[in-house]
Order: structure tokens, then C-alpha cells, then sequence
């Protein structure tokens, strides 16, 4: 009986010992994964494009914030204006890096972001009123039962064609229009793209 009350013991005086270093080694693991992911996803992806890096960390962040993928962002201001933050568009109605319309869409969504005298050749704010603009849209539209794919083509026309116009073509058409496919193609083209990290 003693011996069995020894055996048993001794492999619990050394079975804690184990235990805690695995432990611990688990732990600090797991700490540092946590640490580098987080670190990885507040990192600033730049990518070697015709826009500044101010810009496109502006672009990053004010998407992030909004819950909107800044890839899509950079794709609709290369597909509106070749990052061109003093593009005018052939009938002069849209302005600027992201062309949102001057008569309506663009003093509308200043107004709702706070901006007093906009400016849609300022490129922040250009931005910012139109990240606003998708994340709006996005929003009606997932409400209506859009999702994946089909939310962002949906959003994507409204962008375009303005909420009622894009309601009309669908209609007609569905989702499917070559500004679309334009801007998704280059998305998917930035995304495999090398970046570096600043």
C-alpha cells in the first residue's frame, strides 16, 4: 500500500512539472501568434500605384473604420479617375479622385460626414465621402437581401448608374454591367499584386 502511495506520488510531483512547462510553452505560442496577427492586420498595406501613400493610408484607414474592404475603394478611384484627384468627368457633373456627382451624391454625403465647404478635388475628402457613400449603400442594400458577390455588384451599379438609375437597368439587365467586371478585374489584379508594408 505504501508503495503504490509512492508510485502515485512521485508521477504526480512530476506530472505538474511537465504539465505547467507545456503549459507555458502553449501559452507564450499562442501569445506571439496573437501579437504578429495583430500586428500584421494594423500594418498599412501600400501598393505600387499612381497614388500617394498618404492617400492610400487615408483610404485604408477611413475603410477599415467603416468595415469596408479598402481594395474595393482603391478600385473604384482607378476605374473613376485613373487616381487622378483633378479628373473631370466629359459632362463636367463629376469631380474629382472617386467622380462622385457634384449636383447631389458628393455635397450630400460632405454634408452627412461633417465637411463644411467641400472641396471633391481634395482628395481626403473625396475619399471620405465616398467610403461613406458605399458603406450607405451597402447597408440599404444588405437590408434588401443582398450578400457576397451580388451586394457589391448591387452597391457597384449604384455607385455608377445613382440608386434609382441602377434600380432601372437591373430591371432591364440584372447585375451584370462591363463597369463592374472593369473594376473587379482590376481588384482582383491589386490583390495578387506584390504590396509592401510600410
Amino acid at each position: 500500500m505504501t508503495l503504490v502511495f509512492l508510485l502515485a506520488f512521485m508521477m504526480n510531483v512530476n506530472a505538474p512539472e511537465y504539465l505547467i512547462t507545456s503549459s507555458a510553452q502553449v501559452m507564450q505560442d499562442k501569445k506571439t501568434a496573437v501579437e504578429a496577427a495583430s500586428l500584421e492586420e494594423d500594418t498599412f498595406p501600400t501598393y505600387n500605384i499612381d497614388l500617394e501613400p498618404n492617400i492610400q493610408k487615408y483610404i485604408w484607414e477611413t475603410s477599415k473604420q467603416r468595415g469596408i474592404d479598402h481594395e474595393l475603394m482603391l478600385s473604384i478611384a482607378f476605374t473613376e479617375s485613373r487616381y487622378d484627384s483633378n479628373a473631370v468627368s466629359y459632362d463636367n457633373s463629376s469631380r474629382g479622385l472617386f467622380q462622385m456627382n457634384t449636383s447631389n451624391t458628393f455635397p450630400e454625403e460632405a454634408r452627412l460626414a461633417g465637411i463644411k465647404n467641400p472641396d471633391p478635388f481634395n482628395p481626403y475628402q473625396s475619399s471620405l465621402t465616398a467610403i461613406n457613400h458605399v458603406k450607405r449603400l451597402m447597408d440599404k442594400y444588405s437590408g434588401q437581401g443582398y450578400e457576397g458577390e451580388n451586394l457589391t455588384k448591387r452597391v457597384l451599379l449604384a455607385y455608377r448608374k445613382g440608386e434609382s438609375g441602377s434600380e432601372k437597368y437591373i430591371k432591364a439587365h440584372g447585375l451584370e454591367h462591363s463597369y463592374i467586371k472593369k473594376l473587379l478585374s482590376y481588384k482582383n489584379e491589386l490583390e495578387r499584386s506584390n504590396r509592401k508594408f510600410d
